[in-house]
């Protein structure tokens, strides 16, 4: 993650070898050595009371169950998504490098691609 800048992760909590607990540990540790920070959202298939609230506790700033519904997908990508400007008048700086993607306002592929399990 060092190697690219994201914006946003969407942490599958399920993941095999190191589930998204584990995972956001290890990013949390590495940003206390980089200064960096990064929003993190668990994406689960667990509806059970307190998974939400072991998914704030493990340092993730969010929370989505599955199946994803659209409307709590677009609040959450306008709560956490940062400020951006207009492509032509974006200036190139460390921490908006030229790679770094715009986020779509209302791209149904995009949004599509996002809510797919």
């Amino acid at each position: 993650m060092a190697s690219l800048p994201y914006d946003l992760v969407f942490m599958d909590c399920q993941m095999p070898e190191m589930n998204g607990y584990e995972a956001t540990a290890a990013i949390r540790k590495q940003e206390t050595q980089t200064g960096t920070h990064i929003t993190i959202v668990a994406i689960t298939a667990n509806a059970m009371q307190g998974d939400r609230q072991k998914c704030l506790e493990a340092g993730m700033e969010e929370y989505l169950s599955k199946p994803i519904h659209l409307e709590k997908l677009r609040a959450i990508l306008q709560k956490w998504r940062p400020q951006v400007t207009v492509p032509s008048q974006q200036q190139e700086t460390p921490t908006n490098p030229p790679h770094r993607k715009q986020w779509p306002d209302d791209e149904p592929e995009v949004i599509g691609e996002l809510i797919r399990t």
